[in-house]
Order: C-alpha cells, then sequence, then structure tokens
C-alpha cells in the first residue's frame, strides 16, 4: 500500500490526497490516509468526506506497524510468533519545489509533506478531477449560490484572515494580503471580464462587509 498522511486544510490535503492516488494508480497498490494528525491539531479537521475518494483510513494499528512503534518486547513476541509486517520507507518532503524523483517511490511507502504541484498528479488529471467529485449535495443555501454563480460572469474573491489575524506566530509566517492588493485585483478583473460579478468568500466575512466597499 501507498500510505499519505493527511496535514493542514482542505487543500494541502487534497493535494495530498492526489500524489498518494498516483502512486498507487503507477505502482497498482492501495492507498490509504493517514489522518492521526488532527487527533491534536487545532486549526483543522479532515476535510474530504464531501469527496468520491478512492482510498480507505488507516486504521491505528496499521499506523502503527507501519510507523515500527512497537515496544522492544511486543517486536521480540511478534517475531517469535512470525507476525511480520511489511517493510515500510518514510519519504518526507525536502522543500516546496516539485521533486519528480518522488514519482519514482515503491510500494509500502509512507509519505510526510505538502507535495504543492500539479506534477505530481498531472498524468492522473482526469482520475483526480473524478475524484473530486462531490458525493454530499449541496445544502439549500449553498445551491442558491451555486445556481446565482452559474448565471452571471462570476469571479471568486477569497479572502483569508482566520489564525492569519489572530495568532502572531502564524502571521508573522504568512502575513496578510492589505486591503490595496484585493482593489488592485479587483481593478484587473474588471477589464478582463465583462460585468464581473464578485462573490467574496472568507472565514471572516464580516471583516470583509466591513472593509471592501
Amino acid at each position: 500500500m501507498i500510505v499519505m498522511q493527511l496535514t493542514g486544510g482542505m487543500g494541502n490535503q487534497m493535494f495530498q490526497y492526489a500524489l498518494g492516488r498516483h502512486l498507487a494508480i503507477k505502482l497498482n497498490t492501495t492507498l490509504k490516509l493517514d489522518l492521526s494528525f488532527f487527533k491534536t491539531y487545532e486549526w483543522h479537521e479532515y476535510s474530504l468526506l464531501p469527496f468520491n475518494l478512492n482510498a480507505s483510513i488507516a486504521t491505528d494499528r496499521e499506523l502503527k506497524a507501519i510507523k515500527n512503534e512497537y515496544g522492544k518486547w511486543e517486536k521480540l513476541l511478534r517475531r517469535i510468533m512470525g507476525n511480520f509486517q511489511p517493510s515500510f520507507a518514510t519519504i518526507e518532503e525536502q522543500g516546496l519545489q516539485f521533486d519528480r524523483h518522488i514519482l519514482d517511490a515503491a510500494d509500502n511507502s509512507y509519505l510526510l509533506g505538502y507535495w504543492q504541484s500539479e506534477k505530481y498528479f498531472i498524468d492522473i488529471k482526469e482520475e483526480i478531477i473524478k475524484d473530486f467529485t462531490l458525493k454530499i449535495p449541496p445544502s439549500i443555501a449553498n445551491q442558491s449560490t451555486l445556481d446565482q454563480i452559474h448565471s452571471c460572469n462570476s469571479v471568486s474573491l477569497h479572502i483569508r484572515r482566520g489564525v492569519y489575524a489572530t495568532v502572531p506566530e502564524v502571521n508573522k509566517a504568512h502575513g496578510l494580503s492589505p486591503l490595496d492588493y484585493y482593489y488592485k485585483a479587483i481593478a484587473h478583473i474588471q477589464k478582463q471580464v465583462d460585468t464581473p460579478h464578485i462573490f467574496v468568500f472568507s472565514d471572516e466575512i464580516s471583516w470583509a462587509k466591513e472593509n471592501l466597499q
């Protein structure tokens, strides 16, 4: 199997899944997702449930074997009883640039990283699009918004704040885009799109209402 540790928000999880899926298809093996990160992570949760994924969730028992987290006596007992587990190679991302060698990973690999490049899955683009179709229908409110989006020259404007604004260490690492950035972006879109209708998405929509004119 290929085992992919999922971390971060939905976007990160989608990138991680996509690489894992590519490797599983290439090696004709199964993909399992390690969700243990979310047991202690307070800012995000596992977010891929709405999608038609081709993967299963790794159990605690499987993860213990994959990470070789057995005590000395448990290892000895398993050896005596002949209860062997295939050894897993742990592959950790070394930087944010695309690393083509990752696509040569062997079966029974455990991957840690963000893998934020479409080059990790472009060869199976159609499979990924299919996997990321929704299996849970939109709510009445979301369907109403979706109908509006389809009825006009819609443009999505995303304003991310949340912990980026409220947690000093996160703010220091990522920063915030100034209002001028959004106004310049809107001005650019107005030159490219006839009668654009801007839909604003944010994790702090009250701030967006107060600050965007």
